[in-house]
């Protein structure tokens, strides 16, 4: 099992390292923070 998890952490490091170099590239789809509390800017627009 270990090996999975490491797996895993080396494909979200990548992604992640690609995302911060061009995250106008990135596809934007999932909206983790569709919830704002009131007053706060929607992230999406």
């Amino acid at each position: 099992m270990q090996g999975a998890l490491q797996d895993a952490t080396k494909i979200n490091q990548l992604i992640e390292t690609q995302t911060r170099n061009a995250p106008e590239q990135y596809l934007w789809v999932h909206r983790r923070f569709k919830d704002r509390p009131e007053g706060k800017v929607n992230v999406y627009d």
